[in-house]
């Protein structure tokens, strides 16, 4: 892969859906393989297709930021405004091949996420990932750079699991602190330890 210089911006008409459904996927190895196990699916891309194209969605194109280069997305976050209450899909707008594992990730995910958020202030970074081409050069704290740039002047919260110690280093690196643990989602019966984490706005 040729070196480039790497842009962080908000995501606009145009970008590249597809690269962004799967990186959506390959955010989680819990939540989204759940609903589908291939993160190029048809049907995966066009429910974030669907998404993109609805502002009052989890998954709006506003609600994201990339980051490119050149013309390729090496990462994406997905950033959600809290204190209003959004929505993702219901049932009926996917496949009944899909819809079993889509319920279990609405139930036990989805829906919880749309509650905490609509009650927070601030923003919630929901989703993170870097391609896995683009990973061990720094992507990650640049792309989480330019979400706290963005943001910076309100609170902002996340949630990663406990055991991602890698990850968890990166955000208290960056200014968030872990406020709880709680069983997230793991697509099982067993909770799935996770850290609630808050970045302070900047003054």
């Amino acid at each position: 892969m040729k070196q480039c210089d790497f842009l962080c911006r908000a995501a606009r008409e145009g970008d590249d859906l597809k690269a962004i459904a799967r990186l959506l996927h390959l955010t989680d190895p819990y939540i989204y393989p759940t609903v589908c196990t291939d993160p190029e699916d048809a049907e995966w891309q066009r429910i974030i297709s669907a998404c993109a194209a609805d502002d009052g969605n989890i998954f709006a194109l506003r609600n994201y930021q990339l980051l490119l280069c050149g013309a390729a997305v090496a990462g994406v976050a997905c950033v959600i405004p809290c204190g209003v209450r959004l929505h993702f899909l219901g049932s009926d707008a996917v496949s009944r091949d899909l819809r079993r594992g889509f319920d279990a990730a609405n139930e036990g995910y989805f829906l919880p996420l749309i509650e905490e958020s609509a009650e927070m202030e601030g923003y919630n970074i929901t989703n993170l990932c870097i391609d896995p081409a683009y990973r061990g050069k720094g992507c990650g704290e640049l792309l989480l750079r330019g979400c706290i740039e963005r943001f910076s002047a309100h609170p902002i919260h996340l949630d990663v699991i406990v055991a991602n110690t890698a990850a968890v280093r990166l955000y208290e690196k960056c200014g968030f602190e872990r406020v709880s643990e709680y069983g997230g989602f793991s697509g099982t019966e067993t909770p799935l330890p996770c850290y609630h984490m808050v970045r302070k706005p900047s003054l």
